[in-house]
């Protein structure tokens, strides 16, 4: 039940540019995510940190930068198990 706590926040007192955060993803996300867009506010699952966080530690290692968007979608087709 704890897991779900931050979903069950007032997300309508967030400033209307609010943005969520689940550092879950998939499944383990959809009660936050769906909680806060029934506040009407955006939010993010956790694949999107871990893609951010590649793309950075990438740019760190390398000195090469690299696009999040095809990033986050080969980690999101890998989470589906395509």
């Amino acid at each position: 039940p704890h897991v779900h706590a931050v979903a069950q926040a007032p997300l309508s007192r967030m400033p209307a540019a609010g943005q969520v955060l689940s550092l879950n993803y998939g499944a383990g996300a959809r009660h936050t995510l769906d909680a806060a867009a029934r506040a009407g506010r955006g939010a993010s699952d956790g694949l999107t940190m871990l893609a951010a966080q590649g793309v950075e530690a990438f740019r760190l290692w390398t000195g090469r930068g690299i696009a999040l968007a095809p990033v986050l979608a080969r980690l999101r087709a890998v989470s589906r198990g395509d």
